[in-house]
């Protein structure tokens, strides 16, 4: 029985719709060729052409055969994938805390309505003869070789006829798209909007809109890979004796412990979960803050603990 995965037209290097003249020409040139007993390690090859150059020439299987080619050739039709779309989008801390939605319009190819994406308007297409609708080169596949077929491009098929208007021939038009994209917490700088990138020309499977984030860093926080950071401003009494501080992270109310004796540069970590939303630790970075105008009070206090310190008093 014909194998509904090997192409006979392929492994002899013949049109689907050559005679029986030409197949046993096709066989008798290729045998000499790969012939066993010219060349060792060729067994494979002359048994899949003379299986080929046997079920060809028998009106029965060849009918059985180029049944199962079409069901196959259709279904890899189908499977046909499109490009892929990049854009970057800036985003701010604010998007993140609020959680925006964002609107991002993007123009992409689409199939023609005119002609289906066929490229002709009577929406026919035609098997490639060169390589019976396979895409694949025949001469190059029988030398275990992958190339595209040289005359339909590897897409297995033309229109009868490329004279729609409207795409050119070509089957695609452009068109402009509309997609919502929510802003998590959960910040995460690449995204996939699968099904939204181009069509392919005679193919019916998008590709996907690749969304790289970029975030401008402006406010008090920021999203660093997997960690929110920012800095903690603390006077110098705070630095000295500590302090419970309760701040403000995108919306969220966090409680920071902070410890006797910080020093300018420390860090105090918050384990992932004190955001909401957020899977993200929060790590903040002491900054002591050294003011440069003081109160007549605070000079009398700072030169009490001066001189404490000194040993004067």
């Amino acid at each position: 029985m014909a194998s509904a995965q090997l192409n006979y037209y392929t492994a002899l290097g013949i049109p689907s719709d050559a005679s029986e003249e030409v197949i046993k020409k096709a066989y008798r040139q290729l045998a000499m060729k790969y012939h066993t007993d010219k060349n060792k390690g060729t067994g494979d090859i002359f048994n899949q052409i003379t299986e080929a150059k046997n079920i060809l020439l028998d009106p029965l299987l060849r009918k059985n055969h180029d049944k199962n080619l079409r069901i196959n050739t259709t279904k890899a039709i189908r499977q046909r994938h499109g490009t892929n779309i990049n854009i970057s989008l800036k985003i701010t801390v604010l998007d993140i805390a609020s959680e925006t939605i964002k609107h991002i319009i993007t123009s992409r190819q689409t199939h023609c309505p005119d002609c289906a994406g066929t490229g002709c308007l009577s929406k026919a297409l035609t098997l490639c003869s060169k390589c019976n609708g396979t895409g694949i080169d025949l001469i190059a596949s029988v030398m275990g070789q992958k190339k595209l077929c040289s005359l339909c491009k590897g897409f297995g098929d033309f229109p009868e006829n490329p004279n729609c208007r409207r795409c050119g021939g070509t089957g695609l038009i452009p068109e402009n798209i509309n997609r919502q994209l929510k802003i998590s917490r959960d910040f995460q700088p690449n995204l996939i909007i699968h099904g939204s990138g181009n069509f392919p020309q005679g193919g019916n499977v998008p590709g996907d809109l690749l969304i790289t984030l970029i975030m401008e860093k402006t406010g008090t926080f920021e999203i660093d890979g997997k960690n929110i950071r920012g800095l903690l401003k603390l006077s110098p009494a705070q630095s000295v004796l500590g302090d419970i501080l309760f701040l403000d992270v995108f919306g969220t109310p966090v409680k920071v412990v902070v410890p006797a004796g910080i020093k300018h540069g420390d860090t105090i970590k918050e384990k992932a979960g004190v955001i909401k939303g957020s899977k993200k630790d929060l790590i903040l970075k002491a900054y002591i803050d050294i003011p440069k105008r003081i109160s007549e009070e605070e000079k009398k206090l700072y030169t009490q603990l001066l001189k404490l310190q000194k040993g004067f008093l």
